[in-house]
């Protein structure tokens, strides 16, 4: 599944085919995404805000709004909503069953530009400027450093064996260990970012990166409007 900005496309790896699953107007504009069993999540920093679509149909379960540089969302345990924001650097609870009821779970980031849930149950997010992934413990909202070094960071995602994969925006593919936060390069000189436009965060149209069981890595080139295809 991609966030396309004016629709969200699902991918067949085997075709290399898309299809929309849901697409603007009802759509406001996706830039980060999470996918689950029953659910695309999509965050919007463009209209501040982040919604949720039924995965099936592709019908609207929720928006919520006044969500300030809303970068990324993820879906919890527990059914409710992360919504990472970039400008205040922080982690916003939302509950679908409560939709008024929002808790920061964690503030102290800087560059906030995308989520991804690590093996120990916390979450680790890119920081673009700072140049880091940072450990959040979502229990106490503690963020640490677990990766540092990095050039403008921006997608994220983990492998099955709990280790990170890091897409700087330059176009260099990082395979990172959170445990002792050690990186090596897996692809460099990437075609997938473009310079951000004037007045836009320095960040702009993120570089995503996503992986499946069979350890295949899915990056999003912004110059080529294509989805990237990598071994590891």
């Amino acid at each position: 599944y991609v966030a396309d900005l004016f629709s969200v496309r699902a991918i067949d790896p085997k075709t290399k085919t898309s299809r929309a699953v849901v697409r603007a107007p009802v759509l406001e504009n996706a830039f980060g995404i999470d996918v689950t069993d029953r659910h695309v999540h999509i965050a919007s920093w463009f209209n501040s805000a982040a919604q949720t679509f039924d995965r099936e149909t592709g019908e609207l379960v929720a928006t919520y709004h006044d969500l300030p540089t809303a970068y990324d969302v993820l879906e919890d345990e527990d059914g409710s909503l992360l919504v990472l924001q970039m400008f205040s650097g922080s982690i916003t609870r939302l509950h679908a069953n409560d939709p008024e009821k929002r808790e920061l779970v964690a503030r102290g980031l800087s560059g906030a530009t995308a989520m991804a849930r690590g093996a120990d149950g916390a979450v680790f997010v890119t920081q673009y400027g700072k140049g880091e992934v940072a450990r959040v413990d979502l229990a106490t909202g503690s963020v640490t450093p677990a990766i540092t070094g990095l050039t403008n960071p921006e997608g994220i995602a983990t492998l099955p064996d709990g280790a990170l994969l890091v897409m700087e925006e330059g176009g260099r593919l990082v395979e990172a260990d959170p445990s002792n936060g050690s990186v090596k390069t897996l692809a460099d000189s990437l075609s997938i970012s473009m310079p951000s436009a004037p007045g836009l965060p320095p960040m702009g149209y993120t570089c995503g990166v996503a992986t499946d069981a069979a350890g295949t890595i899915y990056l999003s080139s912004q110059p080529d409007s294509a989805i990237l295809f990598l071994t590891r």
